[in-house]
């Protein structure tokens, strides 16, 4: 059973950038903070280069701070703290023009 815990963002944001990888050579722009069966959050806080693609599971972002160009299947959305965004599975997005101080909570859900 998971404890349960409160986040704050400075807290999810500290470890910033994890270990590069194929997809992420310059460093991974997010922390998974609480993972269950149906349920993840995460921090997203990306810098330069949105490299993620589709996912199988529907998303929600959070705006926490700053600002973006939210791209959802080639079309334009704004985007920042204080709004919530809905991406179902499979679709495609990423951020782009992403201010500097820019990061959005993340939560996967399964359906």
């Amino acid at each position: 059973m998971m404890e349960a815990r409160v986040i704050g963002l400075a807290e999810a944001i500290a470890p910033l950038p994890l270990a590069g990888s194929t997809q992420w050579p310059d460093g991974s722009w997010f922390n998974t903070l609480m993972d269950r069966p149906g349920l993840s959050v995460m921090i997203f806080a990306p810098r330069g280069v949105d490299r993620q693609t589709s996912h199988e599971r529907d998303e929600i972002y959070i705006g926490a701070r700053g600002h973006a160009t939210l791209q959802i299947e080639g079309k334009a959305r704004s985007f920042g703290a204080g709004q919530i965004a809905f991406v179902p599975r499979l679709v495609q997005h990423r951020f782009v023009t992403m201010s500097p101080d820019f990061a959005a909570w993340v939560v996967f859900v399964d359906a």
